[in-house]
């Protein structure tokens, strides 16, 4: 029997551990890589499976077929290609208004010039 770890938000270690993984690679990653739009807002409520998900995005995006042996996004004809992924972690951020992200965005990640 498979074990389940409700806390691990790591796709990777998930599937290299053999804990369960309930497999949405085909509604949320599959259709999501194949839709026409350049912008995709995915909101969920809190411990809903984002972190997951971004991590299982980064495992696709990054080229790790090996790790999607049997899921269902391995039966299709995705490429596999490698591409970048910027992912952002705003769980540390204390503010109360957009001008105060904006401004702790900012000076977290200096180098994007122009960005905001």
């Amino acid at each position: 029997m498979k074990n389940i770890n409700p806390t691990n938000s790591s796709f990777e270690t998930l599937i290299s551990s053999g804990c369960v993984y309930v497999d949405k690679t085909r509604y949320l990653l599959y259709d999501l890589i194949r839709m026409d739009g350049l912008y995709c807002f995915c909101s969920r409520p809190r411990r809903f499976g984002k972190s997951l998900m971004i991590s299982t995005i980064e495992a696709v995006f990054g080229g790790r077929r090996e790790l999607f042996d049997g899921l269902e996004i391995s039966k299709r004809d995705y490429d596999w290609k490698v591409h970048p992924v910027f992912r952002f972690d705003f769980s540390a951020a204390d503010c109360a208004s957009a001008d105060e992200s904006r401004i702790d965005f900012t000076a977290r990640f200096p180098i994007i010039p122009g960005f905001m």
